[in-house]
């Protein structure tokens, strides 16, 4: 028996669907008892752009366990134009809301603390930022005269449910 066939039976709910021409959304629910200990959802997305093409991935892991709730976002997003702020311009404008200012310069960034919520719990975030000058060498060299420029960002959300 393959493992949709014994997901669809235990009544996990799997979705695949095909988004426009060059996007893809899957969705997949683990359940326990009542209800889900694990859901787990991923967007992929191309799209033209001026000059170039961005090309974006989105993950989301939800995990409950006894009292515990951990969220889990990855986003990619990478792009072949040329663009003026390089990889800053890829950067979600949702962190900017949060209070999260990215620093110019610095390829790695992470910040922790408190979620200050309702509930007790605590909050990660690490934004990566590559533009093809960081990249090395050899890739340069294989990327051609093309732009390159890629962020990604890693959230973590543990919270008492």
């Amino acid at each position: 028996m393959g493992m949709l066939s014994r997901l669809r039976e235990r009544g996990g709910a799997f979705v695949s669907r095909r988004l426009q021409d060059k996007a893809l959304a899957l969705s997949a629910r683990f359940p326990w008892r009542s209800s889900p200990v694990i859901e787990w959802r991923l967007e992929a997305m191309a799209e033209p752009e001026p000059g170039g093409e961005r090309v974006r991935l989105r993950s989301h892991l939800s995990v409950k366990l006894r009292e515990r709730k951990l969220d889990s976002w990855v986003e990619v997003t990478a792009s072949s134009a040329a663009l003026d702020d390089g990889s800053r311009a890829l950067v979600p404008e949702r962190l900017g809301r949060l209070g999260i200012e990215p620093k110019p310069g610095r390829p790695l960034q992470t910040w922790a603390g408190a979620t200050g919520g309702q509930r007790a719990g605590f909050a990660m975030l690490t934004l990566m930022q590559l533009d093809k000058e960081r990249l090395p060498p050899s890739l340069r060299r294989a990327l051609g005269e093309k732009p390159f420029h890629l962020t990604a960002t890693l959230a973590n959300v543990v919270e008492e449910v």
